[in-house]
C-alpha cells in the first residue's frame, strides 16, 4: 500500500488502473496550482491584454482531459455538470463584455485581439462540452434510497463540522461570482464513494484538488465509528475491505494519494456533542 506520508505521482491512467471507479470533481477541469482566469482574463478590459499564456495552458489542459472522460469508469457526480456550466458562462459573460467594448469604439485603439477573442471562444467550447458530457456520465446509483442515506449522512456531517473551507474555483476571490450557488458536488463524490463500497462492493477513487474532499471523508468516519446508531459502526470494516482513496492533482497530468480508508484509524475529530446533534439530525434514518 502506498502511504499518504511518501506519496507516489501517478499519472489519471494509473489512477484508473487500481480502482473499479474513479470519481471527478469540478476542480480536475483547471490545471494545478493555476487561476487561469483571475490571472489571465479577469482583469482584462480589451481582447488584446487577455494573457494568451493562461487560457492557452487552459484549453491544452482540457484537449488532454478528452479521452481520458472516455473511459466507463469515470463518473461525475450532478454538481460538476452545474460547476462546468458556471465556468462556461463566466467565460461567455466575459466574452460578451469585451465585444461590446469593442462595438463602443472603447478599444478601438487596441489591436491583434481577433486571436485573445478565438482563444478564449475555446476555452468557452470546452468548458460546455464537458458540461454536456459530465451530464451523461453523471453517477446514478443503482440503489437510490441507500445512497439518499449516504449522502443525507454526509451532507450533516458537512454541515455541522465545517468541513468546507477550501475555496478552489476556477476563479480567484476578487474574480468570483457576486452570487455563488453551492452545488455541494464535494460532498456528492463522498457519498458516491461510500455508496459505491457499501452497496456495490466496489473500490472507488477521488480525483481532486480540492482538499474539502478528504476531510469530508475523514469527518464522516470517524462520524460513522462514534455515532450511537449501531447500524453506522459497522460500515468502516466494509469501507476498508472496499477501499476508497484520495488523490490529489498535483502537476499538469499526475496526483498523489493523500488518503485511503484502509489506513484510517478512528480518533476523535468531531466532538461528542457534534456527533450526538447530528445523530438527532439523521433519526429516522
Amino acid at each position: 500500500m502506498t502511504s499518504p506520508e511518501s506519496p507516489e505521482l501517478l499519472t489519471f491512467e494509473d489512477i484508473l488502473k487500481r480502482r473499479d471507479y474513479v470519481i471527478c470533481d469540478s476542480s480536475v477541469f483547471s490545471p494545478a496550482g493555476f487561476k487561469w482566469y483571475g490571472e489571465g482574463v479577469y482583469e482584462a478590459r480589451d481582447f488584446a491584454a487577455v494573457n494568451s499564456r493562461c487560457v492557452r495552458e487552459l484549453t491544452e489542459y482540457l484537449k488532454y482531459l478528452d479521452e481520458f472522460f472516455q473511459n466507463k469508469n469515470i463518473f461525475a457526480v450532478p454538481g460538476v455538470s452545474l460547476e462546468l456550466k458556471r465556468a462556461r458562462d463566466m467565460v461567455a459573460d466575459k466574452i460578451r463584455y469585451l465585444k461590446l467594448r469593442e462595438k463602443s469604439g472603447e478599444d478601438r485603439k487596441h489591436h491583434n485581439g481577433e486571436n485573445k477573442l478565438m482563444l478564449l471562444q475555446e476555452a468557452h467550447d470546452l468548458f460546455h462540452r464537458y458540461y454536456m458530457h459530465t451530464g451523461r456520465i453523471s453517477f446514478l446509483p443503482r440503489y437510490k434510497w441507500e445512497y439518499d442515506v449516504l449522502e443525507k449522512i454526509v451532507m450533516k456531517v458537512t454541515e455541522n463540522t465545517g468541513a468546507k473551507i477550501d475555496l478552489h474555483e476556477v476563479y480567484n476571490t476578487r474574480a468570483k461570482p457576486k452570487n455563488i450557488e453551492d452545488f455541494h458536488a464535494d460532498e456528492q463524490a463522498v457519498a458516491a464513494s461510500l455508496y459505491l463500497s457499501l452497496a456495490e462492493n466496489k473500490e472507488a477513487g477521488i480525483l481532486t484538488r480540492d482538499s474539502d474532499i478528504k476531510r469530508i471523508l475523514v469527518n464522516t468516519l470517524s462520524y460513522l465509528f462514534y455515532s450511537e446508531k449501531s447500524q453506522f459502526n459497522d460500515f468502516l470494516s466494509q469501507i476498508r475491505g472496499n477501499k476508497i482513496e484520495v488523490y490529489f492533482v498535483s502537476s499538469f497530468q499526475q496526483a498523489k494519494l493523500v488518503f485511503d480508508t484502509d489506513s484510517f484509524c478512528p480518533s476523535r475529530k468531531i466532538s461528542g456533542e457534534v456527533t450526538n446533534n447530528i445523530d438527532s439530525k439523521l433519526n429516522n434514518l
